[in-house]
């Protein structure tokens, strides 16, 4: 059509640019080199996909099915093994996970009426529902 030859005539910048690629990749070396660019650019994309995970930690814990209430707990620097095993025999709670690294306990409290005095404790420094 028309249009199209007024495009490709020879002086126009459109054929100049064409024949301009078509010299480029000419040569088998550039062309190879242009493949493995684009494979850099597809391990890179990989990577950026499936690359590290976040460096945070939720306070959350799957439930097992049971109907036990379970909270996070941190217990102060203070508190001795000891103290820790009785204040757990005494509120009959069970640990059911940790220590993590930052020192979180997952208890269950089977009792529900002893938070207030696990929150009111002296060995107790941070407590709060598990989800």
């Amino acid at each position: 059509t028309r249009p199209q030859k007024a495009f490709q005539s020879e002086g126009s910048s459109y054929t100049r640019i064409v024949e301009w690629f078509r010299g480029l990749f000419a040569s088998p070396k550039v062309a190879w080199s242009f493949c493995a660019a684009q494979a850099v650019v597809v391990v890179f994309a990989f990577f950026v996909i499936h690359g590290p995970k976040p460096q945070f930690e939720t306070m959350s814990l799957a439930r097992n099915g049971d109907n036990v209430p379970r909270y996070n707990i941190v217990f102060t620097p203070e508190a001795s093994l000891k103290d820790v095993l009785t204040f757990l025999e005494e509120n009959h709670m069970k640990i059911v996970d940790g220590p993590s690294k930052k020192g979180v306990f997952v208890v269950q409290v089977h009792d529900s009426n002893v938070v207030e005095r696990i929150k009111g404790s002296k060995i107790v420094e941070f407590l709060a529902p598990a989800y």
